[in-house]
């Protein structure tokens, strides 16, 4: 093996430098060449590791930014003149939500259209009643807006309450399996995922059969939820409220 050539140690120094320079600049591209530079000149204390850390900067910077580009609006626009952020949805003011919960949301609006056991994830016919019971836990813990704040999680949260109310129903649920979006009952919610939450009489009181998500909530987990504790139970309404109040 040859010796590193001394005369070379100026030069490689240079290289680190700007490989440095670009990396805290996030020009990922420009400090792993320049540090590539450096080694292959002179072995530098230090550099190795600073082209480990631009690698691993740039897959990140990369991942994130395929992930914002597959979350809903992820353009930063809607398709609207001016390119408008999108509405913000109740109870979701001010706070941040990770790609994943935005991903949730979507997944479950996405097919809301279609049904309850698509809200859910389960098949027709072989959907035991703790699969629904099930599956709703799992889904109304990550949707509940107390803990998701992306964008229609509340849309999102009702569907899947409704969703539960239709299929944990046996009544309901033969109803929707017979008739679907044609159920004359119209307790099924047929195609419509917020059919079921929009009976309401004048005055704003709400019909003996409409569907309220967080009562469906709180009934189902009991306050406890297995352990899960959110520190803000209201409707959101009563949220918006109460943020409107703390500014």
């Amino acid at each position: 093996m040859s010796q590193p050539n001394l005369a070379n140690k100026d030069t490689a120094e240079q290289c680190k430098d700007i490989g440095k320079q670009a990396l805290l600049r996030g020009d990922y591209p420009k400090a792993i060449k320049f540090f590539e530079k450096s080694m292959s000149l002179y072995p530098i204390s230090g550099v190795p590791e600073m082209r480990d850390r631009a690698v691993r900067e740039r897959a990140a910077a990369a991942q994130k930014a395929r992930d914002k580009a597959a979350s809903p609006g992820g353009n930063g626009t809607t398709g609207r003149a001016g390119g408008a952020a999108p509405p913000v949805s109740p109870g979701t003011s001010g706070r941040g939500h990770t790609p994943e919960q935005a991903a949730i949301v979507s997944k479950v609006l996405a097919v809301a259209k279609k049904g309850h056991y698509e809200v859910l994830g389960l098949e027709k016919g072989k959907a035991s009643e703790d699969a629904v019971k099930k599956a709703y836990r799992k889904l109304a813990l990550k949707l509940h807006p107390d803990k998701n704040a992306a964008p229609q999680a509340d849309a999102a949260f009702k569907a899947v309450g409704l969703a539960y109310a239709v299929l944990s129903d046996p009544q309901k649920r033969s109803n929707y399996d017979q008739f679907g979006a044609d159920d004359p009952t119209g307790e099924g919610g047929g195609g419509n995922p917020f059919a079921g939450m929009r009976r309401r009489r004048a005055g704003g009181h709400q019909h003996p059969g409409a569907v309220d998500p967080e009562d469906i909530f709180n009934m189902f987990f009991g306050g406890g939820m297995g352990g899960v504790q959110f520190h803000n139970m209201r409707r959101p309404q009563e949220r918006r409220q109460q943020q409107q109040q703390q500014q």
